[in-house]
Order: structure tokens, then sequence, then C-alpha cells
């Protein structure tokens, strides 16, 4: 396994994980569910040409609340967007 660089890493979370971090290729899938622990999400990735695997982390940043008609509001960090 190729160490990532910290360049690396932050290019892969200014483009939303839309590349593979080792070789920048889009044909990148996820290779199983989302495991929850605590406010963190953790989700296998990997990618079909270089054969690179990573692990994408997520964090909790709001929620969706129903508003009295029964629609979901978007709520983010407390306020609405």
């Amino acid at each position: 396994m190729v160490k990532l660089t910290q360049e690396q890493r932050f290019l892969y979370i200014e483009r939303n994980g839309s590349t593979c971090p080792y070789c920048e290729s889009d044909n990148i899938v996820t290779t199983g569910e989302v495991d929850i622990s605590w406010i963190y999400g953790y989700q296998s990735i990997a990618c079909r040409d270089c054969d690179e695997e990573w692990e994408d982390v997520y964090k909790l940043s709001g929620i969706h609340a129903k508003d009295d008609n029964g629609e979901f509001l978007r709520v983010i960090k407390g306020g609405k967007e």
C-alpha cells in the first residue's frame, strides 16, 4: 500500500471524494455499508484502476426535521439552510 501525502489527503477532501486520492481516477466504488460509530460514519472505498483501498470518514453535520406540514426542512449546524 502506498502512503498518502498530506497534499493528496487535502485534494481528496477538496474534491469531495470524487476521485482516487492515489491516482486521481474517477473509477472508484464503495465496498461496503457505512459503519456508524457515535457521530462518525466510516465507509470502505476502492479504486478499480490502481487497486488501492481506503476508508472515508463522515461526521454528523446537521439534521432534516419535519415542519408543521410534514415536509422535511434541511437544517445544518442548528440553523436553516
